[in-house]
């Protein structure tokens, strides 16, 4: 079994403060950590620190952004033989300002490519019966084909698209499993009763969906009826990701055979977690430590 993802991989900087300066104003910098980012990358690699064999399929220029990333992702014991660097493109990059004090984050994503140019063609024919494949839909144009091959050949599959306007209809009968944030549903389908956007969610081939609510927990429909999902009470100092450790860690539920409510489950207890550490790759996060918080 093995965890498959594709999607947007980026050099993410991230600089914690106290409090948000006001403008004209200057402030300390607390904490300065540069880390690979990106919602597929940062969900496999809660997985491969917690045990399971990931594949991450993605491209970053040949430069030296590109490099730190690459060395990173690799520090950790993750294959990269999927990870292209590519003298054609600029490796993307997200600045992260962070307040610690509210836990709050402002993202600036220096983004100049289109589209992912290539797939290496061994990864296209590796999904299967038992897997999983995770992609952000970012680059529909090759991240579509990709997941109806891997649904067509048994794997299990999951869309995170982030906050951004997607065409759900064009995924739906080929993804596994639906999870979107609040904010999600709000620039998708407008001021809209989030029980019926569940419904919304779960229609093709999905056969669960679920709403991530930030600090308010999630609702999730894994059978007939919406189930509530109560916060976690931690003390957040960062909260950029965390609906990316909760796709790593329901995945994680998933290849361990929990029940799909057990499984997310863990994962809202797995993202409130994730939100007491600065970026996405410390060593404690991952399922263990998840485990014996709960202990």
């Amino acid at each position: 079994m093995t965890i498959y993802g594709n999607g947007l991989l980026t050099l993410d900087h991230l600089v914690a403060v106290d409090i948000f300066p006001r403008r004209d104003e200057k402030r300390n910098v607390k904490k300065l950590v540069q880390q690979p980012g990106g919602p597929v990358p940062n969900a496999l690699a809660f997985c491969g620190r917690s045990g399971l064999n990931i594949e991450l399929a993605a491209e970053i220029g040949d430069d030296c952004p590109g490099l730190m990333v690459h060395d990173f992702w690799q520090m950790q014991g993750f294959s990269s033989r999927f990870i292209s660097r590519s003298p054609d493109i600029k490796t993307p990059q997200a600045f992260v300002l962070i307040e610690e004090k509210y836990g709050q984050r402002t993202v600036f994503l220096h983004y100049p490519n289109k589209a992912i140019t290539e797939i290496s063609s061994d990864f296209l024919s590796l999904p299967g019966k038992g897997d999983f494949f995770l992609t952000d839909g970012r680059f529909p144009e090759t991240q579509l084909e990709l997941t109806k091959a891997a649904y067509s050949r048994g794997a299990c599959t999951l869309l995170d698209p982030g906050n951004r306007e997607i065409d759900l209809q064009l995924w739906q009968d080929y993804i596994s499993h639906m999870i979107v944030s609040k904010t999600f549903i709000v620039k998708n389908y407008g001021e809209i009763d989030l029980f019926s956007a569940l419904h919304k969610l779960r229609r093709g081939g999905v056969m669960s969906a679920a709403i991530t609510l930030g600090a308010g927990g999630a609702i999730v429909l894994c059978g007939e009826n919406p189930e509530f999902i109560p916060p976690k009470k931690v003390k957040a100092v960062d909260t950029n990701a965390a609906g990316d450790i909760f796709h790593g860690a329901f995945i994680y539920g998933l290849a361990k055979a929990y029940e799909l409510i057990d499984a997310y489950n863990f994962a809202n207890r797995a993202a409130a977690f994730s939100t007491q550490f600065t970026g996405t790759h410390h060593p404690e996060l991952n399922a263990a430590s998840i485990s014996e918080t709960e202990e």
